[in-house]
């Protein structure tokens, strides 16, 4: 249940960044809004692949079950990654504003280039594809060998562009935080220290202060996902609040909906967004408030009518 809550704050950490506009400039709180920004940048899809990697370690492919794992996660990630995009897509293409970039590329390159917040799913698929190949060898079985594949890593992501292709940029960028969460799901003991908690702060710390000194974009400051400042808030963050995760209420239920509301946030998103234009509210922090509501909710609605369907569950939600 307490993975839940920290998957149910990533969630709402997520749908809050894509509420976040240009119209919030003109808001008295606009210095707090552009920190959360920065900051739920650099941590929201580290986050995710933390509690990913997690997860995984409770149950990691064996020997002999490589090809059924990875089977599993065709159903699970990619029938629902192709029927959000071609959904997302079409929204954009008949409806302007639904999404932020439909409208400016051909739908093949939707499906094979980073695409959304869809490219999470690809690259996600790409890393249980590189567990289905490792783990039965046994690289990742002893923490040294462990910790030596999580800085390897890590020195990779900084030193290799890695291209759009698949998303492929998405794996370097995800696979430490992937990897972190797999080691604190199989060496608990050892992970579990409180000396690692003190290392987390200080390179939480450390990420954060680089974040608000350097300029954004720069690679080591502001929303680059790939640099050095994200690699050290998205560890941080990431071991912080899966090490020392509790039960918060509300929090599990929006966990226990991450997916749909992942998959789905955007169509309520645009919707709300149009009917605070219709209703010529005013106010861009009540907007911001309603968008954000409407992101969280409206697709756990959708999901719970989904999951009636057995077919619409498959292509929809992957279940």
């Amino acid at each position: 249940m307490a993975i839940e809550t920290v998957r149910g704050l990533a969630i709402v950490i997520l749908v809050a960044y894509h509420s976040h506009s240009s119209d919030l400039a003109s808001s008295p709180l606009r210095g707090l809004y552009d920190g959360f920004y920065l900051v739920a940048d650099a941590i929201q899809m580290p986050l995710f692949a933390c509690i990913a990697g997690l997860v995984y370690a409770m149950r990691p492919v064996r020997g002999g079950q490589s090809v059924a794992f990875v089977v599993n996660k065709i159903r699970r990630l990619l029938v629902p990654f192709a029927t959000a995009v071609t959904l997302t897509y079409v929204a954009q293409r008949y409806a302007p504003g639904a999404t932020r970039q439909g409208e400016h590329l051909p739908l093949w390159r939707a499906y094979f280039f980073s695409y959304e917040q869809y490219w999470f799913l690809q690259a996600l698929f790409l890393i249980f594809v590189l567990m289905a190949l490792v783990e039965p060898v046994g690289l990742l079985l002893r923490p040294a060998t462990w910790g030596v594949v999580l800085i390897a890593s890590v020195v990779t992501q900084q030193l290799y562009a890695a291209p759009a292709f698949l998303s492929i940029w998405g794996v370097f960028y995800l696979l430490p935080s992937f990897l972190l969460g797999y080691g604190m799901g199989r060496f608990v003991p050892l992970l579990n220290h409180q000396a690692w908690s003190i290392v987390a702060a200080v390179v939480l710390t450390a990420g954060l202060v680089l974040l608000f000194t350097f300029e954004p974009g720069t690679g080591l400051g502001g929303p680059s996902r790939t640099g050095l400042v994200s690699v050290l808030t998205g560890l941080g963050a990431g071991y912080l609040l899966l090490r020392h995760r509790r039960a918060v209420p509300i929090l599990p239920v929006l966990g226990a909906c991450s997916y749909a509301i992942y998959l789905y946030h955007t169509f309520a998103l645009a919707l709300f967004k149009r009917l605070c234009l219709a209703l010529d509210i005013q106010s861009h922090d009540l907007v911001f408030l309603i968008k954000w509501a409407a992101g969280l909710s409206v697709p756990i609605l959708a999901a719970i009518l989904i999951r009636r369907l057995r077919p619409a569950r498959a292509i929809l939600l992957g279940e």
